[in-house]
């Protein structure tokens, strides 16, 4: 994934008003100002309520799901044909706006530890 990638889905979720965090590898880039090694994927933090958004838009430009066994309804990865990946971490905001992490597992019906995934500058 380039750097051209990431800004064309930052910018097009943004402009369908789905907030994204940047973080891994792309996120340090970020902070950093400058692209310091090559990435294979794009590691997100995404609101629960917005991923049927994420889902569609990525869709429509063939992503589908990787099969990965550690993957979870909170947790996943899109990939596409050429390589591209979407490592996805999906968060519900508390009334702080603290991003919760770690959604309830199917498999055993409760919930995983949950901590301060993120936390957005702008206040809620």
């Amino acid at each position: 994934m380039n750097s051209d990638d990431v800004i064309d889905l930052y910018a097009t979720l943004e402009n369908l008003g789905v907030e994204i965090w940047i973080d891994g590898g792309w996120g340090v880039d970020a902070l950093l100002g400058e692209q310091t090694r090559p990435h294979k994927d794009l590691d997100i933090a995404i609101q629960q309520k917005d991923i049927p958004k994420l889902r569609h838009l990525l869709q429509t430009r063939q992503y589908r799901d990787i099969k990965l066994d550690e993957a979870r309804s909170w947790n996943f990865v899109l990939g596409d044909e050429n390589g591209r990946e979407v490592d996805v971490h999906v968060i519900v905001l508390d009334d702080k706006r603290n991003g919760l992490y770690g959604l309830p597992d199917g498999d055993s019906g409760r919930c995983r530890s949950v901590f301060r995934a993120c936390r957005s500058p702008v206040p809620g």
